[in-house]
């Protein structure tokens, strides 16, 4: 028996080689050859075991952030670049990868807040602009008119004992204009106006006797603002609000017969608003959402909870996935209507500068 006791002890004495602790300069000198040799899994290894040894200090840090950066692993750079400015706050190549990190890891408004801490010499290197607020604007109009041809052909062949409606456009017109601004590096502005307009010829057969309107118009103008607002590294707040107005007829009184026009009694006008906020946390290889909206639309009031997960297995955009979970209420007098949606996106490169999202 003593003799196992014994046996037993000399074994727990004999050092395991997983737990092998590493000394300062073993990390060093091993890390620096790694990186001449271009040798990225062995700097890691050796780093994050340093590093779990209690073993830290800049250029350590610096070896790690490279060798995954080399590896396009971006989102796994970034913590260890973050680590390096801790021992040299404005150290510009720590600042220059971290920024290219946030780039190329889907996370460019943590890119822009980082360029304010970047020195004169470092933004005209990045061609970065520190006094421009603008950042885009756009503009899309279309319009397009009716086929009096097919206005003829329904006058002529429609049925006129069968009670329905039939609607032809006789034009439209569509408006958009967006524009997006900054004030200063952590927040984001974007303006967008929607003005749509339509007129409607329309045939009707009510109680066996037809109806034309000539000239039926709709219109509809809409007003978006979002905003992101970044106020610590990996934490977006991003509130909205939206405003629809629309205007349709409201026809009472009728003609004696098919020629006769409608005429319009009133217009009914509607104001619907939307207001929504989201938080928004990026930690790692994952990005974590959560949303919550409310609404009049359409003359009820709704309200939605929404969460959404990302992951990045290889830190960057080569391959990603999100799922989106929304809890929807609709509710009208003292109904109300309960409705689970969720999503499911996976996105993944093909080539240099193509992605496909299903």
């Amino acid at each position: 028996m003593k003799l196992i006791l014994f046996a037993i002890s000399i074994v727990l004495l004999i050092p395991v080689s997983g737990q092998k602790t590493i000394s300062f300069f073993e990390a060093d000198t091993a890390t620096y050859g790694a990186y001449l040799r271009g040798d990225w899994e062995k700097m890691i290894f050796i780093g994050i075991n340093a590093v779990s040894n209690d073993i830290d200090f800049y250029y350590l840090r610096m070896r790690i952030g490279y060798a995954y950066f080399m590896k396009h692993q971006y989102r796994k750079a970034i913590p260890h670049y973050q680590k390096a400015l801790e021992f040299n706050k404005h150290d510009p190549t720590a600042l220059e990868y971290l920024y290219y990190c946030y780039k190329y890891g889907d996370r460019p408004l943590d890119a822009k807040k980082l360029s304010g801490e970047f020195n004169l010499a470092l933004l005209k290197h990045l061609n970065i602009d520190p006094k421009k607020s603008f950042i885009d604007a756009n503009m899309f109009l279309s319009y397009a008119g009716g086929i009096t041809d097919i206005k003829n052909d329904i006058l002529q062949t429609a049925p006129p004992d069968i009670d329905g409606i039939q609607k032809l456009p006789e034009s439209y017109m569509q408006l958009s204009f967006d524009m997006k601004h900054r004030f200063g590096n952590s927040i984001a502005i974007n303006h967008s106006i929607r003005l749509f307009s339509k007129n409607e010829f329309a045939y009707g057969v009510i109680n066996s006797l037809p109806y034309t309107s000539e000239v039926q118009t709709l219109d509809q103008y809409g007003y978006n603002l979002n905003m992101a607002i970044i106020p610590m590294m990996g934490f977006t707040i991003k509130p909205g609000f939206s405003v629809i107005h629309y205007r349709i007829p409201i026809y009472t009184t009728y003609g004696t017969g098919i020629g006769k026009d409608r005429e319009i009694k009133e217009y009914s006008t509607s104001n619907n608003y939307v207001a929504s906020i989201q938080a928004i946390k990026d930690f790692g290889l994952f990005r974590l959402s959560i949303s919550g909206s409310g609404s009049n639309l359409n003359q009820l009031r709704q309200i939605t909870g929404g969460l959404s997960f990302t992951v990045y297995p290889f830190g960057n955009l080569n391959l990603y996935y999100t799922g989106l979970a929304f809890l929807h209420e609709q509710k009208f007098n003292q109904t109300s209507d309960l409705q689970f949606i969720h999503s499911h996106r996976l996105g993944f490169k093909i080539f240099k500068y193509l992605w496909l999202d299903i």
